[in-house]
């Protein structure tokens, strides 16, 4: 077999398996956007849960607000819990948003690391292209 014919061959299969690869990370890009999106979507859905919820609360503390405190030791026992309840539900929200925020970071890092992989493939697409 002649040398140019084996270079070729060689060229076509490395550009096949370059293909390969460019669809594969393009899957996975967007598989990766479909993450941060869905990842965003359920912050989006817990924090506004604890949002009602603490609005809710707050309604609860309202309607006993006209009995000064001391009134009664029933009074004033459900006016401490609901107020540890409401305290509770914040910091349950502080902490879904800054667990979302930790997920989209990683999440985006390894989109930066696969955009980075694909704009390599491509390259390499391109030069193969180019030698035949």
């Amino acid at each position: 077999m002649p040398e140019s014919h084996k270079d070729d061959d060689v060229m076509s299969v490395f550009g096949k398996l370059v293909s390969r690869d460019i669809e594969t990370l393009k899957e996975w890009i967007e598989e990766v956007c479909q993450e941060i999106e869905s990842r965003r979507e359920l912050r989006h859905k817990l924090v506004s849960k604890l949002s009602d919820g603490v609005e809710k609360v707050h309604s609860l503390i309202n309607e006993i607000e006209h009995w000064e405190p001391g009134y009664k030791s029933s009074v004033n026992g459900r006016r401490t819990n609901l107020e540890v309840e409401c305290l509770s539900l914040k910091k349950e929200e502080r902490l879904q948003e800054l667990n979302a925020w930790r997920d989209i970071s990683i999440l985006k890092r390894q989109l930066r690391e696969l955009v980075k992989e694909y704009k390599e493939a491509l390259r390499r697409k391109d030069m193969v292209d180019y030698e035949v």
